[in-house]
């Protein structure tokens, strides 16, 4: 009779877990809801395939891009591993140009610099100098025979770290491929109106005008440099999108708030699209937000945005930190100063890159869109590195519009499953009760005389 109770016992527990603890399934493709088909040579086995997850992709995953998988045509779970392309690769490429000629000008210089035959191309310009507290009009000119001359670019290189941290000493250009170049740096020429296209920038009452207070001393140039390859890097390594802000508001201080919806897009660096070409010099702070303005989580981005006299466009960029956002909460500092008008924000992140292994004869499509999906933990996430040098055999894929999944099947709402669960339970209950009852009747009933 105790082994009978014994046995009796753990049956009754071991239904009550098998109510209480319904089993985990492997995910399937019917578990999400959106689907990519992937393009890839089929015969590249032993090769990685790579894919640009872009933001229709990110939008539609999980904040963490937990839920997302690689299935083959016969529906068995492919292991992947997903890494940002590498900012390294964003530096620029710095080189020197030799100085040809040089002159002096009234309140001013000319200098003639030619780009090394072993660089196809240039982008810009790094004006080297030690001098502080001045403010230059550059102009620059590009020519193949030094006889021809073409205006490529009119901008301004400052200097204003005596009283603010802010110093300007680069000049971009569009892809010029010219051998020569031309630079004229002139004094900045102050106007004698009062009007507010003139330089009279003043930050927490210092008059940050140079007309009249820039410094005496000779301006030295130790170097110009020149840097390229930037613009076919950004292109290759950046996504980028512009998105409208989904609100402006003015706080109690006076300051602009911008709310931002960032779709779970890993953005890292923002570039505010100004209205009009008034001169302005903003600090700006960006936090994560839970998309209104009464509450903000941390930091993650600081800088300061300006235009002034000369600039050929306004500074509006600014680097974030961390990764995956949802909603982006921005405030320009304006104290007693108008607020700037916010037309639209250009973002910008790393292009995510997926990578597996396919098999010859394979078809292999992309899913996401399930919720309560745990990140999977395949064993090629420790084996490869982040590295571009483990992937030297890689072989680029193609994928196609995100589409939703025919086959997608919704999960039964966590309410419904509770009440289901709950009713078997108080039906096992109720079962198990009435048979106890019966045993006990017939015990009892045995053991009477």
């Amino acid at each position: 009779m105790p082994r009978l109770r014994l046995s009796r016992g753990r049956l009754i527990a071991a239904l009550l877990l098998g109510v209480a603890q319904p089993a985990l399934a492997a995910s399937v493709p019917s578990d999400f809801q959106y689907s990519v088909a992937i393009s890839h040579n089929s015969e590249m086995e032993g090769r990685a395939a790579m894919i640009s997850l872009h933001q229709g992709i990110l939008r539609q995953a999980a904040p963490d891009y937990s839920d997302i998988r690689v299935f083959d045509d016969q529906q068995r779970e492919t292991p992947y591993v997903i890494y940002p392309a590498t900012e390294e690769s964003l530096r620029r490429d710095y080189f020197a140009l030799k100085v040809l000629a040089y002159r002096d000008l009234p309140g001013g210089c000319e200098i003639v610099v030619e780009r090394p035959e072993k660089r196809a191309s240039l982008e810009g310009l790094q004006v080297r100098t030690f001098n502080r507290d001045f403010q230059k009009q550059v102009s620059v000119e590009s020519s193949n025979d030094r006889l021809h001359w073409t205006s490529r670019q009119t901008d301004a290189l400052f200097d204003f770290t005596s009283r603010i941290n802010l110093r300007k000493n680069e000049i971009k250009l569009p892809r010029l491929t010219d051998r020569y170049l031309r630079v004229t740096l002139r004094n900045h020429a102050g106007t004698s109106s009062a009007s507010d296209s003139e330089l009279r920038l003043r930050y927490q009452g210092m008059d940050l005008s140079l007309k009249n207070g820039a410094s005496q001393e000779p301006f030295h140039i130790q170097e110009i440099e020149a840097w390229s390859g930037e613009n076919e890097k950004r292109e290759a390594v950046l996504e980028q999108v512009t998105l409208t802000p989904v609100s402006v508001a003015t706080d109690s201080d006076g300051n602009s708030v911008i709310t931002l919806d960032a779709g779970h897009l890993p953005i890292r660096s923002l570039t505010l699209g100004v209205e009009g070409k008034n001169y302005f010099y903003r600090q700006v702070e960006v936090r994560t937000s839970d998309g209104t303005n009464t509450r903000s989580d941390s930091l993650v981005g600081e800088g300061w945005i300006y235009n002034l006299p000369g600039m050929s466009k306004p500074e509006t960029s600014l680097s974030l930190s961390g990764s995956i956002r949802t909603s982006l909460q921005i405030k320009i500092i304006n104290r007693d100063n108008p607020p700037i008008a916010i037309q639209q924000i250009e973002c910008s992140w790393p292009r995510l890159r997926l990578f597996f292994f396919p098999m010859a004869g394979r078809s292999y499509s992309l899913y996401f869109g399930a919720a309560g999906l745990r990140r999977p933990d395949y064993d090629m996430g420790r084996i490869i590195s982040a590295s571009e040098t483990d992937f030297a055999h890689v072989v680029p894929a193609l994928i196609d519009v995100v589409r939703e999944n025919p086959g997608y099947k919704p999960p039964v709402p966590p309410l419904l499953t509770e009440q289901r669960q709950r009713g078997g339970l108080i039906v096992l209950v109720t079962v198990l009760g009435m048979g106890l009852g019966y045993w006990a009747y017939t015990l009892l009933k045995k053991s009477t005389p």
